[in-house]
Protein backbone atom coordinates (compact mmCIF):
# COMPACT_ATOMS: atom_id res chain seq x y z
CA UNK A 1 0.00 0.00 0.00
CA UNK A 2 1.49 3.66 -0.58
CA UNK A 3 0.74 5.93 1.45
CA UNK A 4 0.32 10.02 0.89
CA UNK A 5 0.28 12.84 3.01
CA UNK A 6 -2.58 15.08 3.46
CA UNK A 7 -1.21 17.65 1.37
CA UNK A 8 -1.18 15.79 -1.77
CA UNK A 9 -4.50 14.02 -1.26
CA UNK A 10 -5.72 17.60 -0.94
CA UNK A 11 -4.12 18.67 -4.40
CA UNK A 12 -5.30 15.25 -6.04
CA UNK A 13 -8.92 15.24 -5.14
CA UNK A 14 -9.20 19.80 -5.48
CA UNK A 15 -10.95 19.63 -1.77
CA UNK A 16 -9.51 21.32 1.10
CA UNK A 17 -8.23 19.13 4.00
CA UNK A 18 -10.77 19.43 6.55
CA UNK A 19 -13.11 18.01 3.83
CA UNK A 20 -10.65 15.28 3.52
CA UNK A 21 -10.76 14.28 7.16
CA UNK A 22 -14.62 14.65 7.51
CA UNK A 23 -14.56 11.97 4.75
CA UNK A 24 -12.17 9.70 6.66
CA UNK A 25 -14.55 10.56 9.32
CA UNK A 26 -18.05 9.38 7.76
CA UNK A 27 -15.81 6.40 6.11
CA UNK A 28 -15.51 7.38 2.94
CA UNK A 29 -11.12 7.24 2.75
CA UNK A 30 -9.15 5.29 5.11
CA UNK A 31 -6.74 7.03 6.93
CA UNK A 32 -3.36 5.87 8.98
CA UNK A 33 -2.11 8.22 11.55
CA UNK A 34 1.52 7.41 11.37
CA UNK A 35 4.35 8.87 13.97
CA UNK A 36 4.35 10.53 17.35
CA UNK A 37 2.21 13.80 15.75
CA UNK A 38 -0.29 11.55 14.26
CA UNK A 39 0.41 12.23 10.78
CA UNK A 40 -3.01 11.59 8.34
CA UNK A 41 -1.80 9.23 5.80
CA UNK A 42 -4.03 8.26 2.74
CA UNK A 43 -3.92 4.94 0.42
CA UNK A 44 -3.08 6.18 -2.82
CA UNK A 45 -5.27 4.29 -4.76
CA UNK A 46 -8.46 4.87 -2.58
CA UNK A 47 -7.42 8.62 -3.73
CA UNK A 48 -7.46 8.10 -7.61
CA UNK A 49 -10.94 5.84 -6.92
CA UNK A 50 -12.73 8.90 -4.73
CA UNK A 51 -10.85 11.07 -7.91
CA UNK A 52 -12.50 9.01 -10.78
CA UNK A 53 -16.28 9.27 -8.26
CA UNK A 54 -15.54 13.14 -7.99
CA UNK A 55 -15.68 13.49 -11.86
CA UNK A 56 -18.59 11.22 -12.15
CA UNK A 57 -20.23 13.17 -10.05
CA UNK A 58 -19.85 16.27 -11.45
CA UNK A 59 -21.10 14.78 -14.69
CA UNK A 60 -23.78 14.02 -13.13
CA UNK A 61 -23.92 17.45 -11.87
CA UNK A 62 -24.08 19.07 -14.82
CA UNK A 63 -26.55 17.17 -16.29
CA UNK A 64 -28.77 17.57 -12.79
CA UNK A 65 -28.30 21.29 -13.51
CA UNK A 66 -29.49 20.96 -17.26
CA UNK A 67 -32.83 18.78 -15.95
CA UNK A 68 -33.49 22.02 -13.45
CA UNK A 69 -33.05 24.32 -16.33
CA UNK A 70 -35.66 22.29 -18.48
CA UNK A 71 -37.57 22.47 -15.44
CA UNK A 72 -38.02 25.92 -14.76
CA UNK A 73 -38.96 26.55 -18.65
CA UNK A 74 -41.48 24.10 -17.98
CA UNK A 75 -42.53 26.40 -14.87
CA UNK A 76 -42.81 29.45 -16.69
CA UNK A 77 -45.00 27.74 -19.54
CA UNK A 78 -47.20 26.73 -16.92
CA UNK A 79 -47.60 30.71 -15.47
CA UNK A 80 -48.21 31.71 -18.60
CA UNK A 81 -50.77 29.22 -19.27
CA UNK A 82 -52.07 30.12 -15.49
CA UNK A 83 -52.35 33.85 -16.27
CA UNK A 84 -53.91 34.02 -19.26
CA UNK A 85 -57.03 31.11 -17.54
CA UNK A 86 -56.98 33.86 -15.35
CA UNK A 87 -57.85 36.16 -18.03
CA UNK A 88 -60.14 34.42 -19.63
CA UNK A 89 -62.02 33.77 -16.54
CA UNK A 90 -62.28 37.52 -14.75
CA UNK A 91 -64.19 37.50 -18.62
CA UNK A 92 -66.49 35.42 -17.14
CA UNK A 93 -66.98 37.40 -14.18
CA UNK A 94 -67.57 40.68 -15.42
CA UNK A 95 -71.07 42.22 -14.41
CA UNK A 96 -72.83 39.23 -13.91
CA UNK A 97 -72.48 37.21 -17.06
CA UNK A 98 -72.13 34.20 -15.43
CA UNK A 99 -76.04 34.09 -14.94
CA UNK A 100 -76.95 33.58 -17.98
CA UNK A 101 -76.59 31.27 -20.83
CA UNK A 102 -74.05 31.63 -24.07
CA UNK A 103 -77.44 31.29 -26.37
CA UNK A 104 -79.45 34.55 -25.09
CA UNK A 105 -76.66 36.50 -24.06
CA UNK A 106 -75.85 36.34 -28.06
CA UNK A 107 -78.30 38.44 -28.75
CA UNK A 108 -77.38 41.48 -26.43
CA UNK A 109 -74.73 42.45 -28.21
CA UNK A 110 -77.21 43.18 -31.38
CA UNK A 111 -80.00 44.25 -28.60
CA UNK A 112 -77.15 47.11 -27.40
CA UNK A 113 -75.95 47.97 -30.91
CA UNK A 114 -79.93 48.51 -31.78
CA UNK A 115 -79.67 50.63 -28.61
CA UNK A 116 -77.31 52.89 -30.31
CA UNK A 117 -75.30 52.25 -26.59
CA UNK A 118 -72.31 50.03 -28.95
CA UNK A 119 -71.09 50.16 -32.37
CA UNK A 120 -71.45 47.81 -34.99
CA UNK A 121 -67.78 46.75 -34.90
CA UNK A 122 -67.72 46.49 -30.97
CA UNK A 123 -70.98 43.97 -31.46
CA UNK A 124 -69.42 42.09 -33.68
CA UNK A 125 -66.30 41.77 -31.10
CA UNK A 126 -68.58 40.83 -28.31
CA UNK A 127 -70.48 38.11 -30.25
CA UNK A 128 -67.06 36.64 -31.31
CA UNK A 129 -65.90 36.67 -27.23
CA UNK A 130 -69.27 34.97 -26.27
CA UNK A 131 -69.09 32.41 -29.32
CA UNK A 132 -66.18 31.51 -27.42
CA UNK A 133 -63.07 32.42 -29.97
CA UNK A 134 -59.86 33.18 -27.76
CA UNK A 135 -59.33 36.78 -27.29
CA UNK A 136 -55.98 36.59 -29.12
CA UNK A 137 -57.72 35.58 -32.38
CA UNK A 138 -60.31 38.00 -32.17
CA UNK A 139 -57.60 40.70 -31.95
CA UNK A 140 -55.81 40.01 -34.80
CA UNK A 141 -59.13 39.45 -36.30
CA UNK A 142 -59.85 43.31 -36.15
CA UNK A 143 -56.43 44.77 -35.48
CA UNK A 144 -56.54 45.72 -32.25
CA UNK A 145 -54.72 44.88 -28.90
CA UNK A 146 -56.09 42.34 -26.42
CA UNK A 147 -56.60 45.19 -24.16
CA UNK A 148 -58.51 46.88 -25.95
CA UNK A 149 -60.75 44.13 -26.83
CA UNK A 150 -61.33 43.21 -22.93
CA UNK A 151 -62.28 46.66 -22.44
CA UNK A 152 -64.86 46.72 -25.80
CA UNK A 153 -66.39 43.67 -23.76
CA UNK A 154 -66.05 44.69 -20.30
CA UNK A 155 -67.61 48.24 -21.53
CA UNK A 156 -70.91 46.10 -23.29
CA UNK A 157 -71.44 43.85 -20.58
CA UNK A 158 -71.76 47.33 -17.95
CA UNK A 159 -73.98 48.58 -20.22
CA UNK A 160 -76.38 45.41 -20.70
CA UNK A 161 -76.54 45.10 -16.63
CA UNK A 162 -77.46 49.21 -16.17
CA UNK A 163 -80.25 48.27 -18.82
CA UNK A 164 -81.41 45.40 -17.37
CA UNK A 165 -80.91 43.33 -20.01
CA UNK A 166 -79.29 40.17 -18.52
CA UNK A 167 -82.24 40.35 -15.94
CA UNK A 168 -84.62 38.28 -18.34
CA UNK A 169 -82.77 34.88 -18.56
CA UNK A 170 -81.69 34.28 -14.77
CA UNK A 171 -83.37 31.02 -14.55
CA UNK A 172 -81.24 29.82 -17.94
CA UNK A 173 -77.72 30.56 -15.51
CA UNK A 174 -76.74 26.50 -14.91
CA UNK A 175 -74.56 25.82 -17.69
CA UNK A 176 -72.55 28.78 -17.32
CA UNK A 177 -72.28 28.55 -13.48
CA UNK A 178 -71.02 25.15 -13.85
CA UNK A 179 -68.53 26.18 -16.43
CA UNK A 180 -67.10 28.95 -13.83
CA UNK A 181 -66.20 26.32 -11.35
CA UNK A 182 -65.21 24.02 -14.05
CA UNK A 183 -62.60 27.09 -14.88
CA UNK A 184 -62.10 27.54 -10.95
CA UNK A 185 -61.20 24.13 -10.72
CA UNK A 186 -58.57 24.42 -13.14
CA UNK A 187 -57.34 27.07 -11.60
CA UNK A 188 -56.75 25.81 -8.68
CA UNK A 189 -55.28 22.54 -10.40
CA UNK A 190 -52.41 25.18 -12.40
CA UNK A 191 -51.58 26.58 -8.48
CA UNK A 192 -51.02 23.11 -7.33
CA UNK A 193 -49.28 22.60 -9.94
CA UNK A 194 -46.83 25.65 -9.70
CA UNK A 195 -46.70 25.12 -6.02
CA UNK A 196 -45.11 21.89 -6.94
CA UNK A 197 -42.79 23.01 -8.90
CA UNK A 198 -41.93 25.68 -7.04
CA UNK A 199 -40.59 23.60 -4.22
CA UNK A 200 -39.45 21.00 -6.20
CA UNK A 201 -36.76 23.48 -7.68
CA UNK A 202 -36.39 24.99 -4.32
CA UNK A 203 -35.05 21.67 -2.85
CA UNK A 204 -32.86 21.26 -5.80
CA UNK A 205 -31.36 24.26 -5.15
CA UNK A 206 -30.75 23.46 -1.46
CA UNK A 207 -29.35 19.81 -2.11
CA UNK A 208 -27.25 19.94 -5.45
CA UNK A 209 -25.24 23.30 -4.39
CA UNK A 210 -21.60 22.15 -4.69
CA UNK A 211 -19.79 21.64 -1.55
CA UNK A 212 -17.75 24.80 -2.47
CA UNK A 213 -20.42 26.92 -2.56
CA UNK A 214 -22.34 26.22 0.46
CA UNK A 215 -19.02 26.36 2.66
CA UNK A 216 -18.42 29.77 0.97
CA UNK A 217 -22.46 30.89 2.26
CA UNK A 218 -21.79 29.59 5.51
CA UNK A 219 -18.74 31.76 5.99
CA UNK A 220 -20.22 34.74 4.31
CA UNK A 221 -22.95 34.89 7.14
CA UNK A 222 -21.40 33.38 10.31
CA UNK A 223 -18.74 35.01 11.83
CA UNK A 224 -17.69 31.33 14.05
CA UNK A 225 -18.21 29.36 10.89
CA UNK A 226 -15.32 32.11 9.36
CA UNK A 227 -13.06 32.09 12.22
CA UNK A 228 -12.94 27.92 12.30
CA UNK A 229 -11.97 28.31 8.72
CA UNK A 230 -9.57 30.87 9.35
CA UNK A 231 -5.58 29.70 8.64
CA UNK A 232 -3.01 29.66 11.35
CA UNK A 233 -0.54 31.50 9.25
CA UNK A 234 -2.54 34.82 9.32
CA UNK A 235 -1.88 35.12 12.88
CA UNK A 236 2.24 35.93 14.61
CA UNK A 237 2.74 33.02 16.51
CA UNK A 238 6.20 32.40 17.97
CA UNK A 239 8.31 30.21 15.21
CA UNK A 240 8.35 26.88 18.00
CA UNK A 241 4.33 27.21 17.69
CA UNK A 242 4.20 27.68 14.03
CA UNK A 243 6.91 24.93 13.39
CA UNK A 244 4.90 22.54 15.54
CA UNK A 245 1.52 23.00 13.37
CA UNK A 246 2.87 22.87 10.35
CA UNK A 247 4.30 19.15 12.13
CA UNK A 248 1.13 18.18 13.22
CA UNK A 249 -0.79 19.57 10.16
CA UNK A 250 -2.51 21.89 12.62
CA UNK A 251 -4.03 24.63 9.77
CA UNK A 252 -6.89 26.34 10.74
CA UNK A 253 -8.04 27.48 14.10
CA UNK A 254 -10.96 24.67 13.58
CA UNK A 255 -8.00 21.78 13.62
CA UNK A 256 -6.49 23.74 16.94
CA UNK A 257 -9.87 24.06 18.61
CA UNK A 258 -9.71 20.10 18.76
CA UNK A 259 -6.92 18.91 19.99
CA UNK A 260 -6.54 18.62 23.70
CA UNK A 261 -4.23 20.89 26.15
CA UNK A 262 -2.63 17.58 26.46
CA UNK A 263 -1.63 16.99 22.58
CA UNK A 264 -0.01 19.98 22.43
CA UNK A 265 2.33 18.52 24.88
CA UNK A 266 3.26 15.51 23.28
CA UNK A 267 4.23 17.92 19.66
CA UNK A 268 7.64 17.57 19.91
CA UNK A 269 9.81 21.31 20.85
CA UNK A 270 6.24 22.13 22.20
CA UNK A 271 6.30 23.13 26.19
CA UNK A 272 4.21 24.24 29.18
CA UNK A 273 4.89 28.15 27.95
CA UNK A 274 4.47 27.38 24.44
CA UNK A 275 0.84 26.17 25.38
CA UNK A 276 0.13 28.98 27.14
CA UNK A 277 0.82 30.68 24.59
CA UNK A 278 -1.90 28.77 22.54
CA UNK A 279 -4.03 29.10 25.25
CA UNK A 280 -4.15 32.97 25.53
CA UNK A 281 -4.60 33.16 22.17
CA UNK A 282 -8.05 30.71 22.24
CA UNK A 283 -9.22 33.26 24.82
CA UNK A 284 -8.76 36.49 23.12
CA UNK A 285 -11.31 34.34 20.67
CA UNK A 286 -13.83 32.81 23.15
CA UNK A 287 -12.19 29.67 22.18
CA UNK A 288 -10.95 26.28 24.22
CA UNK A 289 -9.08 23.53 23.88
CA UNK A 290 -11.06 19.94 23.17
CA UNK A 291 -13.98 21.94 21.44
CA UNK A 292 -16.64 19.64 19.06
CA UNK A 293 -15.97 21.71 16.06
CA UNK A 294 -18.52 19.25 13.85
CA UNK A 295 -21.15 19.44 17.05
CA UNK A 296 -20.79 23.52 16.61
CA UNK A 297 -20.85 23.44 13.12
CA UNK A 298 -23.75 21.54 12.96
CA UNK A 299 -25.67 23.72 15.08
CA UNK A 300 -24.37 27.06 12.88
CA UNK A 301 -25.41 25.87 10.11
CA UNK A 302 -28.89 24.91 11.31
CA UNK A 303 -29.46 28.54 12.73
CA UNK A 304 -28.17 29.76 9.11
CA UNK A 305 -30.68 27.45 7.32
CA UNK A 306 -33.86 28.47 9.63
CA UNK A 307 -33.12 31.64 9.40
CA UNK A 308 -33.22 31.77 5.31
CA UNK A 309 -36.23 30.22 5.49
CA UNK A 310 -35.78 26.74 5.09
CA UNK A 311 -38.11 23.90 6.70
CA UNK A 312 -37.19 21.79 9.55
CA UNK A 313 -37.69 18.73 8.11
CA UNK A 314 -35.16 20.15 5.01
CA UNK A 315 -32.65 21.39 7.65
CA UNK A 316 -32.32 17.83 9.11
CA UNK A 317 -31.93 15.98 5.78
CA UNK A 318 -28.99 18.43 4.94
CA UNK A 319 -27.86 18.47 8.04
CA UNK A 320 -27.69 14.52 8.19
CA UNK A 321 -26.26 14.09 4.05
CA UNK A 322 -23.50 16.17 4.34
CA UNK A 323 -22.38 17.44 8.07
Amino acid sequence: MELISIAEASKMLGVSRQTLLNWAKEGYLDVKSVGPNRMSLFDRKAVLAIAGKTQEIEHLRELLNQELLELEAKREEVKSAKRELQEDLHLIHEIGIMTINRHFFLSIPKMLEEMGEITLEESAIMQEIISGRDVKDVASTFSLSTASIRLIFKNGCKKAAQLSLLKERMHECESLVQMNKDLLHTVKKLNDVIGRVDQELVLDVKLYTSAEEREAWFDKNDSLIRLLHRPLDNYDFPVRVRNSFRAGEVVTIGDLVRLQRTDFLKFRNMGEKSVRFIDNFLKQHHLSFGMDVDKIRRERIAILLADAGIDQADINYLIKRYY
